[in-house]
């Protein structure tokens, strides 16, 4: 797999700054490969089974809204998510809309295997934020290309981030969607830290 280009960046915690994750933003079913990533470390990444030749399935259903643009949309694990076309475009907006949603599906995807990669490797960390853009060039393809800024505090080694990071973008099933798509995703780690008398 193509490394995704990536820079990394330094800089210390703003006062007022506040790094949050909520999870519920990251809804989408391609996370159940989490299920799989019990044995990653730094140095070794065996891929989760959803993404090698293993077989895989997952059933996902929606069900429309009569007379509106709405969907719930349903991952087959009692989880779902209201899809809705926002009110410019005649809609409700009563939810994200569906090319908004593999969006934060890739958010939710880069967070939660960061997590996981972490854990395994022993990699300390407080929190953590991504945050996702997606650029459309003209009306041939949904996106030319997505960028993904990773905002992590952690007094870890700054080299040990960047290779969570890359162990990360190896295994995001949903990353590799959208690299099978022809969407390379750019990647930019943005490590924060405490001051030296321990206040953010």
């Amino acid at each position: 797999m193509r490394s995704p280009r990536r820079t990394r960046h330094w800089e210390e915690k703003n006062k007022n700054g506040h790094f949050y994750l909520d999870y519920r933003t990251a809804a989408t079913s391609a996370l159940t490969c989490i299920e799989s990533l019990h044995d990653l470390d730094l140095g070794a990444l065996p891929l989760p089974l959803c993404l090698t030749n293993a077989s895989f399935s997952m059933n996902v259903t929606a069900e429309h809204a009569p007379g509106t643009y709405r969907s719930v949309v349903d991952n087959g694990r009692d989880h779902d998510v209201v899809l809705d076309l926002p009110e410019a475009l005649d809609g409700d907006d009563q939810g994200p809309t569906a090319l908004e949603l593999s969006g934060m599906a890739l958010a939710g995807c880069i967070s939660t295997i960061w997590a996981k990669v972490a854990h395994n490797s022993n990699v300390d960390y407080r929190e953590i934020e991504v945050e996702v853009s997606l650029n459309k060039a003209d009306a041939a393809s949904p996106f030319a290309a997505s960028e993904a800024v990773v905002r992590v505090e952690s007094e870890a080694d700054p080299d040990r981030l960047e290779r969570v990071l890359d162990k990360t973008m190896e295994a995001c099933p949903v990353g590799r969607l959208f690299e099978e798509a022809g969407v390379e995703t750019e990647t930019t780690l943005v490590q924060t830290s405490l001051a030296p008398n321990g206040t953010a």
